[in-house]
């Protein structure tokens, strides 16, 4: 996935409820809001998270680029 710079994603709700997800950083910085928490993300950082309900992706100054895998279970 790719965000430009000074943009955002958001979700209202996830694909499907309790989908595990493994977001992987690869170039820039990422802020994500999840489950009533934020998590600043720059590149080599990996977050391991269940997602329950809305989300939001936001870059900064510069435009992120990261890998989500999902895991059903």
């Amino acid at each position: 996935m790719r965000i430009p710079a000074g943009g955002s994603v958001s979700y209202a709700a996830g694909y499907l409820p309790g989908l595990e997800h493994h977001l992987w950083m690869l170039e820039g910085t990422l802020t994500l809001e999840t489950n009533s928490l934020t998590f600043r993300l720059a590149k080599g950082d990996c977050l391991r998270y269940v997602l329950s309900g809305p989300s939001r992706f936001a870059c900064g100054k510069q435009s992120a680029h990261y890998v989500i895998a999902m895991v059903h279970s």
